[in-house]
């Protein structure tokens, strides 16, 4: 397989009000073993449309819920949102942490 540049590798999921299925392709290996593994599991939901091994590309039709679960997961995860209590405490867990690597 050639390997692409990280910024090479890119996923692009389209659908719109009133598309179903939803089309995907991307040269991401998560995104791609998933789809292969939908793909094998329920052929009457989800088709391979093309896929080259090479490049790790794969193009295929799933149905629009789980595109729009697809994108959803590949966005950035947002972080928590931590109470005053709970900020303090990892402040102190991460002092006492510093601490310990500068005595080792």
């Amino acid at each position: 397989m050639t390997a692409l540049h990280p910024d090479e590798r890119e996923t692009i999921i389209r659908f719109d009000e009133t598309m179903n299925p939803a089309k995907i392709e991307t040269h991401n290996k998560t995104l791609a073993s998933c789809l292969k593994k939908w793909i094998s599991e329920r052929p009457e939901d989800y088709k391979l449309i093309r896929e080259d091994d090479e490049y790790g590309y794969i193009y295929a039709e799933i149905p629009r819920k789980r595109a729009i679960a697809a994108a959803k997961a590949l966005r950035p995860a947002k972080g928590r949102k931590l109470t005053e209590e709970e900020r303090v405490a990892r402040a102190a867990q991460l002092k006492e942490w510093r601490e310990k690597i500068k005595t080792a």
